[in-house]
């Protein structure tokens, strides 16, 4: 079988068509406590056919000294309502990553998935799709933030149909 002959920068012929490049994209979302003390949309929104990669990734610029609970939780609004991490530290500055872990996943249930049984029972991390129109919103772990600026970063893809010859 011949290889794709490339055509140009992220496209390819192919024997059943024309193959594109899917590049991975990076969004930085900048939130602050006065959005509010309840969810909080950040009006991203997803275009049409999204993979959503399972890394979720803050950037604390201020962290939360005062809030009871110095924690966050990130999801996809519309649709079903996807929590994709849940109760992130902000109790400092810096990177913070959601992680899996035993001492339980800060991916939310959209991005983990269970399986095995009893002790074997083991959590891992998968992609999600978002079918268009979802937004990205944020929860503080109390109602009383009074410090937090952080950003938070998110990893997506589009998925194209491609027209085949014929």
């Amino acid at each position: 079988m011949a290889s794709p002959t490339r055509l140009t920068s992220g496209i390819w012929a192919g024997p059943t068509g024309l193959i594109t490049e899917a590049p991975i994209r990076q969004i930085s979302i900048p939130i602050d406590f006065s959005q509010g003390t309840t969810a909080t949309n950040t009006s991203f929104t997803f275009p049409a056919n999204a993979i959503v990669w399972p890394v979720v990734v803050l950037f604390v610029r201020a962290l939360e000294a005062t809030g009871t609970t110095k924690t966050i939780d990130v999801g996809i609004s519309g649709g079903s309502g996807q929590e994709i991490a849940k109760e992130i530290s902000v109790a400092s500055n810096g990177l913070v990553k959601a992680t899996v872990s035993k001492t339980g996943p800060t991916l939310g249930d959209t991005f983990t998935v269970d399986s095995g049984v009893g002790a074997d029972v083991a959590t891992g991390a998968e992609i999600s799709v978002v079918l268009g129109g979802a937004t990205v919103n944020w929860t503080p772990g109390s109602a009383d933030f009074a410090e937090l600026k952080a950003d938070i970063h998110l990893f997506y893809q589009e998925a194209r149909s491609q027209v085949r010859s014929s």
